[in-house]
């Protein structure tokens, strides 16, 4: 996998387990809770090796050539991704926590 696809898994990847969370009925709180809390490990995984990567870039031409779509991570965005991934984790696992205690 090049790694500059590796850019994509933080936008789509809390977009997907959303969506698949949400079609899941509130019989099954136990398997939400175990995919929101697998994606967000997941999640962190990735970020972690976007962290350590160099810089990546990804440059592709949209709109009939005339603009060019592109993700960069420069230093301050990959600690960013990190440390919300890290954060939306814990807050996952809070939710998860106080809605099995009610």
């Amino acid at each position: 996998m090049n790694k500059e696809w590796m850019l994509f898994f933080p936008i789509i990847m809390p977009v997907v387990s959303g969506v698949i969370c949400f079609c899941i009925p509130d019989s099954l709180k136990k398997l939400r809770s175990a995919i929101a809390l697998l994606s967000g490990i997941v999640l962190i995984w990735i970020a972690s090796l976007i962290y350590r990567a160099g810089d990546i870039t990804y440059i592709s031409p949209w709109f009939i050539s005339t603009i060019n779509f592109s993700l960069k991570s420069g230093s301050l965005s990959k600690f960013i991704v990190l440390w919300i991934s890290i954060f939306s984790f814990l807050i996952t696992l809070y939710v998860t926590e106080k809605m099995t205690s009610e």
